[in-house]
């Protein structure tokens, strides 16, 4: 089911033997880059293994909490709340999900990444309001914020979805058929699951040593997981936006305003935030994300960009994609400065000839990475993996011409 209306407006610790199938899941990730629209870069990767987003990233417990049930949910103002939900699956994190209530109805901001969870938000939501969703928001095209929009307009059909035009353009070419590449007999999600079930008969880590008792439940959660994720994906019904803006929109709920704005490509190239002015509360989507932030097909420069217009507004509540609500701008001012260095180094290893890999030798974010990881190993790889690794790439392509 789909409606379109166009409107133009300017002014874990990880699981030691999970960790065999991450390149392969980095990969199933990558979607090919002749299904991105005309004038859009290739589509970001995610990561195989994303940081544990809700509950912090200092450890797992043996069983994975029901990405369902155990949502956070948090009031940060009157009539403002945040769900913070736990992982879909080992590979799949599932965005914050935002509801702003106004006079007449609601504004949600992204729709999570299982259509149960969205479904169970919306239990969530009526026990706080008898008020109808009016609005909901893809803040950007990646399947964890918006995968729940069709369990949304089915429950509140005179609702509108709002996205930036080329966040419907790209969710059009990726996302409509994103459920249907996972369930595909050769997918290299049928193929994890299916080293996931090996491992479980062998009782062996890819090391050969036996599993733990805790590795085993682990793994044991996690194929369920997966088994989950796939069988909701068999009746999945994809739903674009109903509504597109270009540059800012603004929803005026009685006494309360909700700004809806994009300035400039930054971790994919329609994000859409949003800022309660008489609240001070900003919503940034995978704009900000913490405690590491994801870099896959960004664009460096207008990241920064982006971020310093967002530091300006000197927010009370900064609502990020992923991760534990902020109460200043300290965080989102490390990631700015955090990509300032990269951006700067890399542009001075390109002025003295250097290629890629040399490059990536060159950048120094030594102090950065400390206070994103504390040195934990684990939170080094993922910093590696869904940071340093492609926003270095990222910015060498800008610098160099390429981007």
């Amino acid at each position: 089911m789909e409606r379109s209306r166009s409107m133009t407006l300017f002014p874990v610790v990880l699981l030691s033997c999970a960790a065999m199938f991450a390149s392969a899941a980095l990969a199933a990730r990558t979607e090919p880059s002749g299904a991105e629209p005309a004038g859009e870069a290739p589509a970001r990767a995610e990561p195989a293994r994303a940081p544990a987003q809700g509950a912090g990233m200092g450890g797992a417990a043996a069983t994975r909490p029901d990405p369902a049930r155990d949502v956070e949910v948090v009031q940060v103002a009157d009539g403002v709340h945040v769900f913070i939900h736990p992982d879909a699956t080992e590979s799949w994190p599932q965005g914050n999900t935002v509801v702003i209530e106004g006079d007449r109805g609601l504004v949600v901001v992204d729709s999570a990444y299982l259509p149960s969870t969205a479904r169970a938000d919306i239990g969530r939501i009526r026990k706080l309001t008898s008020k109808p969703v009016r609005y909901l928001l893809n803040t950007h095209w990646h399947y964890d914020h918006n995968l729940g929009n069709s369990v949304y307009l089915e429950a509140f059909p005179q609702a509108e979805i709002i996205a930036h035009e080329a966040t419907r353009r790209i969710m059009n070419a990726r996302v409509a058929g994103y459920p249907a590449r996972v369930l595909a007999p050769d997918s290299q999600a049928q193929k994890d699951l299916k080293g996931m079930r090996e491992t479980l008969a062998s009782a062996k880590s890819p090391a050969g040593e036996p599993l733990s008792e805790e590795g085993r439940v682990r793994l044991e959660r996690d194929v369920a997981a997966r088994e989950a994720e796939m069988a909701e994906f068999k009746t999945f019904e994809y739903q674009a936006p109903t509504l597109t803006f270009d540059q800012d929109l603004t929803l005026y709920m009685g006494g309360r305003e909700v700004q809806i704005r994009h300035l400039y490509r930054g971790n994919t190239p329609g994000d859409a935030f949003v800022y309660l002015p008489g609240e001070k509360i900003l919503i940034t989507g995978d704009l900000l994300v913490s405690p590491i932030p994801f870099a896959f097909n960004s664009y460096p420069s207008e990241w920064i960009r982006t971020l310093q217009a967002l530091a300006a507004l000197d927010a009370r509540v900064i609502v990020s994609g992923h991760g534990a609500i902020q109460r200043d701008g300290a965080y989102l001012r490390e990631v700015a400065a955090l990509l300032e260095s990269v951006v700067d180094q890399v542009r001075q290893a390109t002025e003295r000839g250097l290629r890629l890999d040399d490059a990536r030798k060159a950048v120094d974010v030594g102090p950065f990475r400390l206070r994103m990881t504390g040195d934990d190993k684990e939170k080094n790889d993922i910093f590696n993996e869904v940071f340093l690794t492609p926003i270095v790439e990222r910015a060498y392509q800008e610098a160099t011409g390429q981007l």
